[in-house]
């Protein structure tokens, strides 16, 4: 590690856990705005705002080209919902004056969105997401299955990542964890954050589960037994997690612990703290 990158929050967070750190958005609209990005990219992209606001998302994310060209006379979109246990991902085109209402949502305006892996790129959010992930992307050129992405969060885990149609977010990717993952596999169990639209502590219980069940993560289903926002006094917790297997139908309850994260900058120049956060101990 050279000198120049040891004060980048992602190297000084290298042995930070990443599970339950996946968005907890129900519904997300990412749009392709090619061009310049600011810290708040929606708001500072040059984003008309009315293009997006009637289909009222939870979350707007910005999608662009690594080739940072507008490709056709069309602005891909892509949604992901959260329908009980599932998260649904679509993917359409529409014309780049058109208004996307809340008809996107509906299943006779879409199609299943392929696989598609987004990189969070957003330098003016923090330096690590721009340095990390566009270097990993320059080792993929011309991968029409590779898009760079929006402020996705957590980005002393850079580079992030966000697949389609999985729903799941990673973090600390190399070459060789993009690769997996655009193959539809699971990197390393230390390498995913979660699956979107699921409670921190389902996020973590998830990825506990499926590595002890052996089951994909898009199989699980998950109930938290306690609040899913514990109380600060609370240390402990329960989630049920559930499968359908080949031998029949499998449960398993994950007994989760609140921690204390060491003193760290959550991003680049920003001052040490801590935070707490939920690891699966039995």
């Amino acid at each position: 590690m050279t000198s120049e990158l040891t004060d980048r929050c992602s190297q000084l967070n290298r042995h930070e856990l990443l599970a339950g750190s996946a968005l907890t958005d129900q519904q997300i609209l990412i749009l392709e705005q090619p061009g310049s990005w600011g810290r708040d990219a929606v708001a500072e992209s040059g984003l008309d705002p009315d293009l997006w606001q009637s289909a009222e998302p939870s979350r707007v994310l910005l999608a662009r080209h690594p080739s940072r060209t507008r490709p056709s006379t069309e602005r891909h979109w892509w949604t992901l919902q959260v329908k009980g246990s599932d998260v649904v991902t679509n993917h359409g085109q529409v014309a780049w004056s058109q208004t996307l209402t809340d008809h996107i949502w509906s299943t006779s305006s879409r199609e299943p969105a392929a696989a598609t892996v987004f990189l969070c790129t957003n330098g003016k959010r923090d330096r690590c997401c721009a340095e990390f992930a566009r270097a990993l992307l320059r080792q993929f050129p011309d991968e029409p299955r590779l898009w760079e992405i929006s402020h996705l969060g957590g980005h002393r885990f850079a580079p992030t990542a966000l697949a389609l149609p999985s729903g799941i977010m990673f973090g600390k990717l190399d070459s060789d964890s993009l690769r997996a993952i655009m193959s539809c596999e699971l990197p390393t169990r230390q390498q995913i954050r979660g699956r979107v639209g699921r409670s921190v502590t389902r996020q973590v219980a998830e990825i506990a589960a499926a590595s002890r069940l052996h089951v994909p993560m898009t199989q699980l289903v998950s109930q938290d037994l306690g609040a899913i926002a514990p109380s600060p006094a609370v240390t402990e917790t329960h989630v049920l997690v559930s499968a359908a297997t080949a031998t029949g139908p499998v449960s398993i309850t994950v007994q989760l612990s609140r921690q204390v994260s060491p003193l760290r900058p959550k991003s680049c120049g920003k001052p040490l703290e801590q935070d707490e956060y939920w690891r699966a101990t039995a």
